[in-house]
């Protein structure tokens, strides 16, 4: 059962309003954390996702530079035919 995390606190919210299971029977039943129940519990909607700040310097720095390179020399080299 492939819910979306909304549809995953409405649940949660319902069973826990409904048939009264604690939140570790909850957690057990839909198998996610603890936290997760709480969360839903606390809001209806949840939190969204948070995204990185930046992106990972090591890349910028040394990995895209020779990808780059590598593939400007790939591309710039004649097919060859069969």
């Amino acid at each position: 059962m492939s819910l979306s995390k909304q549809e995953l606190f409405d649940w949660i919210r319902r069973d826990s309003w409904q048939q009264q299971l604690s939140i570790r029977a909850l957690s057990k039943k839909y198998g996610v954390h603890r936290r997760l129940v709480r969360e839903a519990l606390a809001s209806p909607v949840p939190k969204p996702r948070k995204r990185p700040a930046r992106p990972s310097p090591r890349m910028e720095r040394l990995v895209l530079p020779r990808l780059s390179a590598r593939w400007s020399t790939l591309l710039s080299r004649p097919v060859r035919s069969p």
